[in-house]
């Protein structure tokens, strides 16, 4: 996702992870060369990260399902390349916004 970044240069984003130990990791715990690296790349782009539920983004989700069950490089550089049930779920985004109710 970084270099798709830097390749498009799209500056100052926000990256949305739904992981909150993740996002602790990368913001506060002493680093390992891995996440070093993923948090050198961060700032060099400008990225801003903050948390969000997996229901908010359902495009992220599937993406993250579908690619963990398959063991080669794919990559989607525009929507209509994208699977069926993605570009789905992205127009359902864009018509009801999330709303959870607790």
């Amino acid at each position: 996702m970084m270099q798709a970044l830097r390749y498009y240069s799209f500056p100052n984003m926000v990256v949305e992870i739904e992981s909150m130990e993740l996002l602790h990791m990368l913001r506060d715990v002493p680093m390992s060369n891995a996440l070093l690296f993923i948090k050198e790349k961060i700032e060099t782009l400008n990225l801003r990260l903050s948390h969000t539920l997996r229901e908010a983004n359902g495009a992220a989700d599937l993406l993250a399902k579908q690619g963990a069950r398959i063991s080669q490089c794919v990559y989607f550089d525009c929507f209509s390349s994208l699977p069926r049930a993605i570009s789905t779920v992205i127009s359902l985004d864009k018509l009801v916004p999330f709303i959870r109710v607790q």
